[in-house]
Protein backbone atom coordinates (compact mmCIF):
# COMPACT_ATOMS: atom_id res chain seq x y z
CA UNK A 1 0.00 0.00 0.00
CA UNK A 2 1.26 3.47 -0.86
CA UNK A 3 0.95 6.07 1.85
CA UNK A 4 0.02 9.50 0.49
CA UNK A 5 0.75 12.65 2.42
CA UNK A 6 -2.12 15.08 2.89
CA UNK A 7 -1.04 18.72 3.17
CA UNK A 8 -2.86 20.90 5.65
CA UNK A 9 -5.74 22.67 3.99
CA UNK A 10 -4.86 25.87 5.79
CA UNK A 11 -1.50 26.31 4.08
CA UNK A 12 -0.83 28.85 1.35
CA UNK A 13 -0.89 26.09 -1.26
CA UNK A 14 -4.68 26.12 -1.05
CA UNK A 15 -7.07 28.86 -2.03
CA UNK A 16 -9.62 29.54 0.69
CA UNK A 17 -13.03 28.37 -0.44
CA UNK A 18 -11.70 26.93 -3.71
CA UNK A 19 -13.66 23.73 -4.14
CA UNK A 20 -14.36 21.52 -7.13
CA UNK A 21 -16.47 18.56 -8.14
CA UNK A 22 -15.09 15.82 -10.37
CA UNK A 23 -17.49 15.03 -13.19
CA UNK A 24 -15.38 12.19 -14.60
CA UNK A 25 -11.94 10.83 -15.41
CA UNK A 26 -10.04 10.20 -18.60
CA UNK A 27 -7.89 7.09 -18.20
CA UNK A 28 -5.08 6.49 -20.67
CA UNK A 29 -2.16 4.09 -20.78
CA UNK A 30 1.13 5.97 -20.38
CA UNK A 31 3.69 3.17 -20.51
CA UNK A 32 4.02 -0.61 -20.22
CA UNK A 33 6.96 -1.97 -18.23
CA UNK A 34 8.07 -5.51 -19.10
CA UNK A 35 9.16 -7.61 -16.13
CA UNK A 36 12.04 -10.11 -16.35
CA UNK A 37 10.66 -13.55 -17.29
CA UNK A 38 12.78 -15.45 -14.76
CA UNK A 39 11.53 -13.78 -11.56
CA UNK A 40 8.20 -15.63 -11.44
CA UNK A 41 4.54 -14.69 -11.40
CA UNK A 42 3.72 -11.39 -9.71
CA UNK A 43 1.93 -11.78 -6.38
CA UNK A 44 2.35 -8.32 -4.81
CA UNK A 45 3.17 -4.77 -5.84
CA UNK A 46 4.11 -1.56 -4.03
CA UNK A 47 5.15 1.87 -5.29
CA UNK A 48 8.27 3.56 -3.93
CA UNK A 49 8.47 7.36 -3.58
CA UNK A 50 9.91 9.25 -6.54
CA UNK A 51 13.32 10.88 -6.32
CA UNK A 52 14.91 13.84 -8.05
CA UNK A 53 16.19 13.67 -11.57
CA UNK A 54 19.92 14.13 -11.09
CA UNK A 55 20.79 10.48 -11.72
CA UNK A 56 18.47 9.71 -14.64
CA UNK A 57 20.69 7.76 -17.01
CA UNK A 58 19.61 9.42 -20.26
CA UNK A 59 19.63 12.99 -18.88
CA UNK A 60 16.00 13.44 -19.86
CA UNK A 61 13.97 16.34 -18.57
CA UNK A 62 11.77 14.09 -16.47
CA UNK A 63 11.54 15.34 -12.88
CA UNK A 64 12.66 12.06 -11.34
CA UNK A 65 11.61 8.48 -11.83
CA UNK A 66 9.19 6.01 -10.34
CA UNK A 67 10.23 2.73 -8.78
CA UNK A 68 7.77 -0.15 -8.45
CA UNK A 69 8.50 -3.05 -6.11
CA UNK A 70 7.37 -6.46 -7.39
CA UNK A 71 7.10 -9.62 -5.28
CA UNK A 72 6.64 -13.02 -6.93
CA UNK A 73 5.58 -16.57 -6.14
CA UNK A 74 9.23 -17.64 -6.52
CA UNK A 75 10.24 -15.41 -3.61
CA UNK A 76 11.86 -12.77 -5.82
CA UNK A 77 11.64 -9.07 -5.00
CA UNK A 78 12.51 -6.74 -7.88
CA UNK A 79 12.57 -2.96 -8.17
CA UNK A 80 11.36 -1.96 -11.62
CA UNK A 81 12.03 1.60 -12.77
CA UNK A 82 10.16 3.62 -15.37
CA UNK A 83 13.29 3.69 -17.57
CA UNK A 84 12.86 -0.12 -17.99
CA UNK A 85 15.81 -1.02 -15.75
CA UNK A 86 15.47 -3.52 -12.90
CA UNK A 87 17.21 -3.97 -9.54
CA UNK A 88 16.93 -7.24 -7.61
CA UNK A 89 16.50 -7.05 -3.83
CA UNK A 90 15.91 -10.78 -3.36
CA UNK A 91 16.59 -13.46 -5.95
CA UNK A 92 14.25 -16.36 -6.74
CA UNK A 93 14.34 -19.46 -4.56
CA UNK A 94 12.68 -18.40 -1.32
CA UNK A 95 9.10 -18.66 -0.07
CA UNK A 96 6.39 -16.93 -2.10
CA UNK A 97 5.98 -13.22 -1.42
CA UNK A 98 2.46 -12.53 -0.15
CA UNK A 99 2.55 -8.76 0.49
CA UNK A 100 4.78 -5.76 -0.13
CA UNK A 101 4.88 -2.33 1.45
CA UNK A 102 6.94 0.66 0.32
CA UNK A 103 7.68 3.38 2.86
CA UNK A 104 9.50 6.67 2.75
CA UNK A 105 13.20 6.07 3.23
CA UNK A 106 14.21 6.43 6.86
CA UNK A 107 17.41 8.03 8.06
CA UNK A 108 20.31 5.73 7.40
CA UNK A 109 20.42 2.50 9.29
CA UNK A 110 23.44 1.31 11.23
CA UNK A 111 26.33 1.79 8.80
CA UNK A 112 27.83 -1.52 9.93
CA UNK A 113 24.82 -3.31 8.45
CA UNK A 114 25.47 -1.92 4.96
CA UNK A 115 28.03 -3.33 2.58
CA UNK A 116 30.36 -0.41 1.94
CA UNK A 117 32.05 -2.12 -1.00
CA UNK A 118 29.14 -1.23 -3.23
CA UNK A 119 27.67 2.24 -3.40
CA UNK A 120 23.91 2.30 -3.09
CA UNK A 121 22.16 3.38 -6.24
CA UNK A 122 19.90 6.39 -5.78
CA UNK A 123 17.20 4.36 -7.47
CA UNK A 124 16.90 2.06 -4.45
CA UNK A 125 16.48 4.77 -1.84
CA UNK A 126 13.16 3.54 -0.57
CA UNK A 127 12.33 1.17 2.25
CA UNK A 128 10.55 -2.04 1.29
CA UNK A 129 8.85 -4.47 3.67
CA UNK A 130 7.99 -7.97 2.42
CA UNK A 131 5.75 -10.62 3.98
CA UNK A 132 6.01 -14.19 2.70
CA UNK A 133 4.29 -17.56 2.82
CA UNK A 134 6.55 -18.82 5.63
CA UNK A 135 5.59 -15.97 7.97
CA UNK A 136 8.75 -13.97 7.50
CA UNK A 137 8.83 -10.16 7.60
CA UNK A 138 11.89 -8.79 5.81
CA UNK A 139 12.84 -5.11 5.77
CA UNK A 140 15.05 -3.62 3.07
CA UNK A 141 16.55 -0.18 3.70
CA UNK A 142 18.05 1.72 0.76
CA UNK A 143 18.30 -1.43 -1.32
CA UNK A 144 19.87 -3.70 1.33
CA UNK A 145 18.27 -6.27 3.62
CA UNK A 146 18.26 -4.80 7.13
CA UNK A 147 16.25 -7.27 9.21
CA UNK A 148 14.26 -10.49 8.99
CA UNK A 149 11.85 -11.83 11.58
CA UNK A 150 9.89 -15.09 11.34
CA UNK A 151 6.38 -15.59 12.74
CA UNK A 152 4.22 -18.68 13.05
CA UNK A 153 1.78 -18.09 10.16
CA UNK A 154 1.95 -16.84 6.55
CA UNK A 155 1.70 -13.07 6.21
CA UNK A 156 -1.63 -11.95 4.74
CA UNK A 157 -1.64 -8.14 5.20
CA UNK A 158 0.76 -5.19 5.41
CA UNK A 159 -0.04 -1.50 5.87
CA UNK A 160 1.69 1.70 7.01
CA UNK A 161 1.03 2.94 10.54
CA UNK A 162 -0.36 6.49 10.38
CA UNK A 163 0.09 7.11 14.10
CA UNK A 164 2.20 10.31 14.38
CA UNK A 165 3.65 9.04 17.67
CA UNK A 166 5.14 5.91 16.06
CA UNK A 167 6.99 7.09 12.94
CA UNK A 168 8.47 4.51 10.55
CA UNK A 169 6.29 1.73 11.96
CA UNK A 170 3.98 -0.56 10.01
CA UNK A 171 1.21 -3.09 10.57
CA UNK A 172 1.30 -6.82 9.88
CA UNK A 173 -1.55 -9.33 9.76
CA UNK A 174 -1.19 -13.09 9.36
CA UNK A 175 -3.32 -16.12 8.55
CA UNK A 176 -3.46 -17.11 12.23
CA UNK A 177 -5.33 -13.97 13.28
CA UNK A 178 -2.34 -12.11 14.73
CA UNK A 179 -1.84 -8.36 14.25
CA UNK A 180 1.60 -6.88 14.90
CA UNK A 181 2.82 -3.30 15.06
CA UNK A 182 6.42 -3.40 13.82
CA UNK A 183 9.36 -1.23 12.95
CA UNK A 184 12.62 -2.20 11.25
CA UNK A 185 14.28 -3.14 14.54
CA UNK A 186 11.49 -5.03 16.28
CA UNK A 187 7.91 -5.18 17.55
CA UNK A 188 5.93 -2.48 19.38
CA UNK A 189 2.91 -4.61 20.21
CA UNK A 190 1.17 -7.80 19.15
CA UNK A 191 -2.49 -8.81 19.39
CA UNK A 192 -4.44 -11.98 18.69
CA UNK A 193 -7.91 -11.45 17.23
CA UNK A 194 -10.27 -13.54 19.35
CA UNK A 195 -13.30 -14.47 17.28
CA UNK A 196 -15.00 -16.07 20.30
CA UNK A 197 -14.98 -12.66 22.00
CA UNK A 198 -17.39 -11.15 19.49
CA UNK A 199 -20.42 -9.52 21.04
CA UNK A 200 -23.78 -11.27 21.00
CA UNK A 201 -25.07 -8.75 18.46
CA UNK A 202 -22.09 -9.32 16.18
CA UNK A 203 -22.43 -13.09 16.37
CA UNK A 204 -26.10 -12.90 15.48
CA UNK A 205 -25.26 -11.03 12.27
CA UNK A 206 -22.62 -13.63 11.45
CA UNK A 207 -24.72 -16.65 12.42
CA UNK A 208 -25.67 -17.44 8.82
CA UNK A 209 -21.95 -17.76 8.02
CA UNK A 210 -21.11 -19.97 10.99
CA UNK A 211 -18.67 -22.06 8.95
CA UNK A 212 -16.51 -18.98 8.35
CA UNK A 213 -16.33 -17.99 12.01
CA UNK A 214 -13.47 -20.43 12.49
CA UNK A 215 -11.22 -18.78 9.87
CA UNK A 216 -8.93 -16.30 11.66
CA UNK A 217 -7.10 -15.03 8.54
CA UNK A 218 -6.46 -11.29 8.57
CA UNK A 219 -7.62 -9.95 5.19
CA UNK A 220 -6.44 -6.36 5.62
CA UNK A 221 -5.32 -3.82 8.21
CA UNK A 222 -5.11 -0.04 8.31
CA UNK A 223 -4.39 2.80 10.72
CA UNK A 224 -6.89 5.61 11.20
CA UNK A 225 -7.48 8.61 13.46
CA UNK A 226 -10.97 8.70 15.00
CA UNK A 227 -12.47 10.98 17.66
CA UNK A 228 -13.16 9.25 20.95
CA UNK A 229 -16.24 9.92 23.08
CA UNK A 230 -14.64 13.12 24.34
CA UNK A 231 -13.93 14.37 20.81
CA UNK A 232 -10.17 13.80 21.08
CA UNK A 233 -8.50 12.18 18.11
CA UNK A 234 -7.05 8.76 18.88
CA UNK A 235 -5.16 6.37 16.66
CA UNK A 236 -6.89 3.03 16.01
CA UNK A 237 -5.94 -0.01 13.97
CA UNK A 238 -8.72 -1.54 11.88
CA UNK A 239 -8.52 -5.28 11.29
CA UNK A 240 -10.64 -7.16 8.73
CA UNK A 241 -10.79 -10.93 9.11
CA UNK A 242 -12.22 -13.76 7.04
CA UNK A 243 -14.85 -14.33 9.71
CA UNK A 244 -16.76 -11.33 8.36
CA UNK A 245 -16.13 -8.57 10.88
CA UNK A 246 -13.94 -5.51 11.33
CA UNK A 247 -12.36 -4.97 14.71
CA UNK A 248 -10.86 -1.75 16.08
CA UNK A 249 -7.77 -1.98 18.25
CA UNK A 250 -6.13 0.64 20.45
CA UNK A 251 -2.49 -0.31 21.05
CA UNK A 252 -3.42 -3.93 20.48
CA UNK A 253 -6.50 -3.94 22.72
CA UNK A 254 -9.88 -4.60 21.04
CA UNK A 255 -12.27 -1.72 21.69
CA UNK A 256 -15.04 -2.11 19.10
CA UNK A 257 -16.35 -4.71 16.65
CA UNK A 258 -18.34 -4.14 13.47
CA UNK A 259 -20.16 -7.12 11.97
CA UNK A 260 -20.75 -7.23 8.21
CA UNK A 261 -23.04 -9.50 6.23
CA UNK A 262 -20.22 -10.21 3.74
CA UNK A 263 -16.49 -10.62 4.41
CA UNK A 264 -14.45 -7.43 4.28
CA UNK A 265 -11.57 -7.70 1.82
CA UNK A 266 -10.07 -4.22 1.82
CA UNK A 267 -9.51 -1.24 4.12
CA UNK A 268 -8.09 2.20 3.43
CA UNK A 269 -7.76 5.36 5.56
CA UNK A 270 -8.54 8.86 4.33
CA UNK A 271 -11.30 11.45 4.21
CA UNK A 272 -14.30 10.36 2.15
CA UNK A 273 -17.34 12.18 3.51
CA UNK A 274 -17.82 15.84 4.33
CA UNK A 275 -19.30 17.12 7.54
CA UNK A 276 -21.69 19.97 7.99
CA UNK A 277 -23.64 22.08 5.52
CA UNK A 278 -23.06 21.37 1.87
CA UNK A 279 -21.14 18.14 2.56
CA UNK A 280 -17.86 20.04 2.73
CA UNK A 281 -14.84 18.54 4.38
CA UNK A 282 -13.46 20.05 7.58
CA UNK A 283 -10.00 18.64 8.23
CA UNK A 284 -8.14 18.97 11.47
CA UNK A 285 -4.91 20.87 10.76
CA UNK A 286 -2.83 18.08 12.32
CA UNK A 287 -4.73 14.95 11.30
CA UNK A 288 -4.94 13.38 7.87
CA UNK A 289 -6.73 10.01 8.09
CA UNK A 290 -10.00 10.79 9.84
CA UNK A 291 -12.14 8.09 8.27
CA UNK A 292 -11.72 4.67 6.70
CA UNK A 293 -13.36 3.07 3.70
CA UNK A 294 -14.31 -0.62 3.74
CA UNK A 295 -14.81 -2.85 0.69
CA UNK A 296 -16.51 -6.23 0.98
CA UNK A 297 -17.14 -9.41 -0.97
CA UNK A 298 -20.61 -8.21 -2.02
CA UNK A 299 -19.17 -5.21 -3.89
CA UNK A 300 -20.23 -2.73 -1.23
CA UNK A 301 -18.26 0.25 0.03
CA UNK A 302 -18.84 1.70 3.49
CA UNK A 303 -17.19 4.64 5.22
CA UNK A 304 -16.34 4.33 8.89
CA UNK A 305 -17.12 7.82 10.19
CA UNK A 306 -16.46 7.95 13.90
CA UNK A 307 -17.66 4.49 14.94
CA UNK A 308 -20.57 4.33 12.50
CA UNK A 309 -20.75 2.73 9.04
CA UNK A 310 -22.12 4.96 6.27
CA UNK A 311 -23.03 3.35 2.90
CA UNK A 312 -20.85 4.78 0.13
CA UNK A 313 -21.41 2.83 -3.11
CA UNK A 314 -22.39 -0.50 -4.65
CA UNK A 315 -20.15 -2.03 -7.32
CA UNK A 316 -20.83 -4.87 -9.72
CA UNK A 317 -18.10 -7.19 -8.46
CA UNK A 318 -16.45 -8.22 -5.18
CA UNK A 319 -13.88 -5.64 -4.07
CA UNK A 320 -10.30 -6.86 -3.72
CA UNK A 321 -8.33 -3.64 -3.10
CA UNK A 322 -9.28 -0.07 -2.27
CA UNK A 323 -7.06 3.03 -2.39
CA UNK A 324 -7.50 6.74 -1.75
CA UNK A 325 -5.96 9.79 -3.40
CA UNK A 326 -6.24 13.22 -1.74
CA UNK A 327 -7.89 15.78 -3.99
CA UNK A 328 -4.77 17.92 -3.59
CA UNK A 329 -2.77 15.65 -5.91
CA UNK A 330 -4.91 16.91 -8.78
CA UNK A 331 -4.57 20.62 -7.94
CA UNK A 332 -5.16 23.20 -5.23
CA UNK A 333 -8.60 21.99 -4.22
CA UNK A 334 -10.42 21.14 -1.02
CA UNK A 335 -12.62 18.07 -0.87
CA UNK A 336 -12.94 14.38 -0.03
CA UNK A 337 -10.51 11.81 -1.36
CA UNK A 338 -10.83 10.06 -4.70
CA UNK A 339 -11.41 6.31 -4.27
CA UNK A 340 -9.92 3.65 -6.57
CA UNK A 341 -11.27 0.09 -6.35
CA UNK A 342 -9.88 -3.09 -7.86
CA UNK A 343 -12.42 -5.90 -8.16
CA UNK A 344 -12.57 -9.61 -8.80
CA UNK A 345 -12.92 -8.91 -12.50
CA UNK A 346 -11.16 -6.90 -15.19
CA UNK A 347 -12.86 -3.67 -14.05
CA UNK A 348 -11.29 -0.93 -11.93
CA UNK A 349 -13.63 1.73 -10.53
CA UNK A 350 -12.91 5.35 -9.67
CA UNK A 351 -15.35 7.03 -7.28
CA UNK A 352 -15.81 10.48 -5.82
CA UNK A 353 -18.38 11.65 -3.27
CA UNK A 354 -20.33 8.38 -3.36
CA UNK A 355 -20.52 8.32 -7.17
CA UNK A 356 -18.79 6.15 -9.75
CA UNK A 357 -17.11 8.73 -11.98
CA UNK A 358 -15.10 6.36 -14.21
CA UNK A 359 -14.57 2.68 -14.95
CA UNK A 360 -11.49 1.20 -16.59
CA UNK A 361 -11.70 -2.25 -18.18
CA UNK A 362 -8.22 -3.74 -18.43
CA UNK A 363 -9.10 -6.71 -20.66
CA UNK A 364 -7.42 -9.07 -18.16
CA UNK A 365 -7.78 -9.90 -14.48
CA UNK A 366 -5.02 -7.94 -12.73
CA UNK A 367 -2.43 -9.97 -10.84
CA UNK A 368 -1.80 -6.93 -8.61
CA UNK A 369 -2.86 -3.27 -8.43
CA UNK A 370 -1.50 -0.18 -6.69
CA UNK A 371 -1.61 3.59 -7.09
CA UNK A 372 1.12 6.07 -8.01
CA UNK A 373 0.41 9.49 -6.43
CA UNK A 374 2.71 11.21 -8.95
CA UNK A 375 4.03 9.58 -12.11
CA UNK A 376 6.75 11.99 -13.23
CA UNK A 377 5.15 15.09 -14.77
CA UNK A 378 1.98 13.22 -15.76
CA UNK A 379 0.23 13.20 -12.38
CA UNK A 380 -1.50 10.36 -10.49
CA UNK A 381 -1.68 6.92 -12.06
CA UNK A 382 -2.72 3.33 -11.43
CA UNK A 383 -0.18 0.50 -11.74
CA UNK A 384 -1.83 -2.70 -12.98
CA UNK A 385 0.08 -5.98 -13.41
CA UNK A 386 -0.85 -8.26 -16.31
CA UNK A 387 0.28 -11.87 -16.02
CA UNK A 388 0.02 -14.07 -19.10
CA UNK A 389 1.12 -17.58 -19.95
CA UNK A 390 3.01 -17.81 -23.22
CA UNK A 391 4.89 -20.61 -24.91
CA UNK A 392 6.12 -23.58 -22.91
CA UNK A 393 4.57 -22.73 -19.55
CA UNK A 394 6.60 -19.51 -19.34
CA UNK A 395 4.88 -16.54 -17.80
CA UNK A 396 5.64 -12.97 -18.81
CA UNK A 397 4.33 -10.20 -16.60
CA UNK A 398 3.90 -6.54 -17.51
CA UNK A 399 3.05 -3.43 -15.52
CA UNK A 400 0.56 -1.08 -17.19
CA UNK A 401 0.71 2.54 -16.00
CA UNK A 402 -2.77 4.08 -16.38
CA UNK A 403 -2.93 7.87 -16.02
CA UNK A 404 -5.81 9.51 -14.14
CA UNK A 405 -6.89 12.84 -15.61
CA UNK A 406 -9.99 14.37 -13.97
CA UNK A 407 -12.54 16.59 -15.62
CA UNK A 408 -13.80 19.30 -13.30
CA UNK A 409 -17.06 21.02 -12.62
CA UNK A 410 -15.74 23.96 -10.65
CA UNK A 411 -17.56 26.11 -8.15
CA UNK A 412 -16.24 29.16 -6.32
CA UNK A 413 -17.62 29.83 -2.85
Amino acid sequence: MTQVKRPRLSTSDYHAGHSADISGFCLSEKIVLDLPPDIGTTAAIAVCPSVNAGSHKDDSIQNGYVTIAIGTHLGCIALVHNDQTTSILEGPGGPAIQNLLALESTTHADPASINNETKLSTKTKCDVVAGDAEGRITTYLSGRMFSRKAYAEPISALAPDCNPHTPSSFLVGDMGGTVINCHAQGVSWKAQIDISALSTAARSVLAEKESKLTDPTIKDVCSVQLPDRHGLFTNYVLVASSSGHVQLLSRGVPVHTIALSAPCNALCPGVFLGSGTGDKVRLSPTRSNLQAIIGDDAGRLFVLDGFELVPYAQLDYPITRVFSLPLSVFGSYDGPDVVICATRSDSIYILYQKKIVATHVTGFWPAAVNIIPAFLDAGPAIAVVESQLRGEQRRYDRVHIILLEPTWKESQT
